[in-house]
């Protein structure tokens, strides 16, 4: 083994007597020639500012410094090509970086860099703008780092309240999701979703119960394959004008093809469903069952049709009613004259033979009432032919309507009807006035007043009207204190040519009942009769108070 002396003789050192190992030798030379760099480089930095500074005293430090860093690089490149240069080249580049070293640290003892850099004069008041420029810079610093930590709260109390917001939308989202399938599911219509190439994507289960189909038979298909060959024009054109943007929304009826290959009639609503870019995500589809309301329909047309014939039918009969009321009309007339003209020939003919008789000789009394009772039968006659056409054309003569006081109606009735002294006509009650046909009351008035009279059996009687209001109609009454009609001939009173006695008891037509009635149900309203034999009777009958 050998002495550690001998490890580190001067063979294995480098000349010169620097401790650098042989075995390390590479190394070192990559590291003093970065050193070397670095105060060159420190040399030109201060040698360059030297020659731009604008303060005399501070030149020549810089330069001093300058040269210093230029002196340390070249003594450290020296010892980097140490082998290859001689001994003494080494030892003065040490030797100069030395005495320049030794004259800056002498120069800047008798004159701070400070003071080179900063003149004396103003050096304590440059030091105080220092001290105040770092103070406000620091207050500058904290005033920043509260804002920004002011702003950053903001912002975080910002981001967690939108964070919120958006899980607040988020749950709103979920809970309008599951409220749509719910709705989707349940609903009492069909419902689907569809491509925009006519995809079922998605259906419930009454659009399956609907087609016949299961929900994985739907989605093998298009909703084209399923529509009704006579259909697929229409549905194709709403089809284009939602894809191409010129509807939102349609409704249209149209029919489905059921598994059965039945045809089903549909009320079909589509709409679209956009993605957050705006473009269309797919079709909504609500198709509701419409094979009652169709049904109804064509029953309704049906019925239409049956009506409108009906009309045509009717118009048809009323022309000819009219026709023929127009010929009764005029056969009333004519037969009214022809029969008229015979017995007023009768009775001047009668009259004439009794005045040609009493002439020649005295008729007996026999004679003479034969004579009388034979002109009574033609006026009796020519009555009935009166009433005959009175009757006849109740309702069917078209009358002007006026305001009628029915007060002063019944007044001027009683005054034309020349009433025996023995009778009183009272009215218990206001009466009205009434929009009606004047003819027609004063018809049923007068008519109604004269058989009370007439058909009292004593010389002294009483007549009460009065009225009570119902509604759209009067109700009005005629008393009397007759003799009364016996329960069993309250409906054959209002029957033509029916009278309770003969017409040799007393004239009567049995007519005036007849036309009043038809005269009261031609107004729309009704007559009954309240009496009892030896009580009186009461007619009661309703008419419009507007007849317009």
């Amino acid at each position: 083994m050998e002495h550690p002396y001998t490890l580190i003789s001067s063979n294995l050192l480098i000349s010169g007597g620097y401790s650098f190992w042989m075995a390390d030798w590479s190394g070192l030379q990559v590291v003093d020639g970065v050193i070397t760099l670095s105060f060159y480089g420190l040399a030109i930095a201060l040698l360059r500012d030297a020659r731009r500074s604008n303060q005399s005293s501070l030149r020549p430090l810089l330069l001093l410094l300058g040269l210093l860093f230029l002196a340390c690089g070249t003594a450290y490149g020296l010892r980097v090509k140490a082998p290859e240069w001689p001994a003494w080249s080494l030892t003065l580049a040490e030797f100069l970086t030395a005495l320049i070293a030794f004259y800056t640290a002498f120069i800047l003892t008798r004159r701070p860099l400070a003071l080179a850099i900063f003149p004396e004069g103003n050096a304590q008041e440059q030091w105080e703008k220092d001290i105040a420029l770092s103070r406000e810079v620091n207050e500058n610093v904290q005033r920043l780092n509260t804002e920004l930590e002011q702003r950053v709260a903001e912002r975080t109390a910002a981001l967690e309240a939108a964070n919120q917001q958006k899980q607040q939308a988020l749950l709103d989202l979920q809970a309008r999701e599951r409220e749509f399938r719910a709705i989707f599911e349940q609903a009492a219509v069909g419902m689907a979703r569809l491509t925009l190439e006519g995809h079922w994507v998605q259906v419930n289960q009454k659009l399956c119960d609907l087609l016949g189909y299961t929900q994985e038979e739907l989605r093998q298909r298009t909703f084209q394959e399923l529509t009704y060959p006579d259909d697929y024009e229409l549905d194709q054109a709403y089809y284009q004008k939602l894809l191409t943007g010129e509807l939102e929304t349609c409704s249209f009826e149209k029919r489905y093809l059921h598994k059965s290959g039945e045809p089903i009639w549909t009320l079909a609503t589509a709409s679209k469903e956009y993605t957050d870019e705006g473009t269309i995500a797919c079709f909504i589809a609500v198709i509701e069952d419409i094979r009652v309301r169709k049904l109804t329909e064509q029953q309704l047309q049906q019925r239409a049709k049956e009506l409108t014939d009906l009309n045509v039918i009717l118009a048809q009969t009323a022309t000819l009613l009219e026709k023929r009321n127009s010929e009764l009309d005029q056969f009333a007339y004519a037969a009214s004259h022809d029969l008229k003209a015979p017995l007023r020939a009768i009775a001047n003919l009668s009259e004439w033979i009794e005045e040609d008789l009493t002439s020649q000789f005295e008729l007996p009394e026999e004679n003479l009432h034969q004579l009388a009772l034979l002109r009574g039968r033609v006026h009796r006659m020519e009555a009935l032919i009166n009433g005959l056409l009175q009757y006849s054309r109740v309702g069917r003569q078209k009358a002007s309507i006026v305001p009628v006081k029915v007060q002063q109606l019944i007044s001027e009735i009683v005054d034309s009807l020349d009433l025996p002294s023995g009778f009183q006509v009272e009215l218990l009650t206001e009466m009205p006035v009434l929009n009606t046909n004047q003819a027609a009351i004063q018809q049923v008035f007068s008519n109604l007043i004269n058989n009370a009279v007439k058909h009292h059996n004593r010389k002294e009687g009483h007549v009460w009207v009065s009225c009570g209001d119902r509604g759209t109609f009067y109700e009005f009454s005629v008393a009397d204190d007759g003799p009364g009609i016996a329960p069993q001939y309250h409906e054959k009173v209002f029957t033509i040519f029916q009278t309770l006695k003969s017409r040799d008891e007393m004239e009567s037509t049995g007519i005036g009942l007849a036309v009043v009635k038809k005269i009261i149900e031609a107004e729309g309203g009704k007559i009954t009769l309240e009496s009892d034999f030896g009580k009186g009777a009461t007619f009661r009958f309703t008419w419009p108070k507007d007849s317009g």
